[in-house]
């Protein structure tokens, strides 16, 4: 499978953007395991089960977008793996089968989400998706039992069988119009197959997985890419259109990793700045501590390294007016947090799932202790930006949830 899917994936020797772009847009995430990330959370994460060192995720994850781009083979992909990741990790299962893993899945599941989205901007005239058996070698008879059957591209089965289903699979689905439909002498579409659950162990939850689809495998690929939200004027996603009431899915708290309830106050390094008159002023005030309409900070979090974009217009614009006066104390939290955490969100409306990572810290400043909270998203722009007198340190720690990318 692993030479013919990477020219699958290219027509004529042109790379297929649509994959290319729901690749690029992953951010490395650190895991002890395949569980800790369910359905959705892979459109946002790159991710190797039990790899938590950023360098091994950004080299592994360099190499798959080589392999979209220009149609590496799998022999190569592995001779390149091999190399990248000499003296700093020692897969147990051997690095041949890991590799092969790990170029299969993330070339597979890259083309279906930009395949998913090809569909879903024909919908209007071609409304009708088949489901195709792609030719396994070792076909399995479930996904065989689908081949041909067509339904509405609205229908609900789709969202739990869009392709791949399983390790290895190679189905597909296509869209037709009702001219194919004739063709393909159907009158309209075809009843969905019975969904029959079964319920099985899923890390530390037992979960409900239909019938012919393997565990963590049930839901589409791309299908959440395809919610993300606008974007600002440096062409990265912002907070329009977050809106809602967001729920945290990623395990963990600062009780968890034994962290301190109460955060040590450091003495601020920044001054307090006039408070504006309005939102105009507020981004004014934010332009003059980045020294100009944008910057990019490196956060230090110990092994890993996240670029924060801060944008003066797309953050300024919604910020109070009261909160600009502490901007001053902004870059010296980016640049030395206290604890970086990291974790999954999913909107309880849309079902959209977003990844974002915090910041948090505590400092002194003009006779105040201050509790400072900056939160980046998946593309690394900030997107949100608070302080709190530090009395109400319990709705931070609150927020101090997921993976402790770093803590000192």
């Amino acid at each position: 499978m692993g030479d013919e899917l990477a020219q699958e994936i290219q027509v004529g020797r042109v790379p297929f953007q649509g994959a290319i772009d729901f690749f690029q847009a992953k951010q490395p995430l650190p895991s002890q395991a395949y569980t800790d990330l369910k359905h959705a959370m892979h459109d946002r994460a790159f991710v190797i089960a039990g790899v938590t060192r950023q360098d091994v995720l950004t080299d592994v994850q360099s190499l798959v977008l080589t392999a979209l781009k220009d149609g590496t083979p799998l022999a190569q992909f592995q001779k390149d793996f091999e190399n990248a990741i000499a003296g700093k990790w020692d897969p147990k299962q051997g690095t041949a089968w890991r590799s092969r893993v790990i170029y299969e899945t993330n070339v597979r599941t890259a083309y279906s989400a930009g395949r998913y989205r090809q569909l879903m901007s024909m919908t209007k005239t071609h409304p009708y998706w088949t489901y195709h058996h792609g030719d396994s070698r070792r076909p399995r008879p479930m996904h065989l039992s689908w081949n041909g059957i067509t339904l509405r591209w609205d229908d609900p089965w789709i969202q739990t069988h869009y392709t791949p289903n399983g390790w290895g699979c190679t189905c597909y689905w296509t869209a037709s119009d009702e001219v194919d439909m004739e063709e393909m002498g159907k009158s309209g579409p075809d009843a969905p197959p019975p969904d029959r659950l079964r319920e099985v162990r899923f890390g530390d939850q037992m979960i409900q997985v239909p019938e012919g689809i393997d565990p963590g495998w049930g839901y589409a690929p791309g299908e959440n890419w395809s919610k993300w939200p606008t974007e600002s004027p440096a062409g990265q996603p912002t907070r329009e259109g977050a809106k809602g009431s967001w729920n945290p899915l990623t395990p963990g708290n600062w009780e968890s990793y034994g962290r301190p309830k109460e955060l040590p106050v450091d003495a601020a390094k920044g001054s307090l700045l006039p408070r504006p008159k309005d939102s105009e002023g507020v981004v004014a005030t934010l332009k003059q501590v980045l020294g100009g309409d944008q910057k990019v900070f490196k956060v230090g979090a110990g092994d890993w390294e996240i670029p924060l974009v801060v944008d003066a217009q797309s953050l300024g614009s919604h910020l109070p007016l009261d909160r600009a006066r502490y901007l001053g104390l902004l870059p010296n939290l980016l640049q030395d947090p206290f604890e970086v955490w990291m974790g999954f969100m999913q909107e309880e409306t849309t079902g959209q799932v977003v990844l974002r990572h915090r910041l948090v810290k505590a400092v002194e400043v003009g006779g105040k202790k201050l509790l400072l909270v900056a939160q980046g998203n998946a593309k690394g722009v900030l997107e949100a930006w608070e302080s709190h007198p530090l009395s109400e340190a319990g709705d931070l720690n609150r927020q101090r949830w997921g993976l402790l990318v770093y803590g000192r």
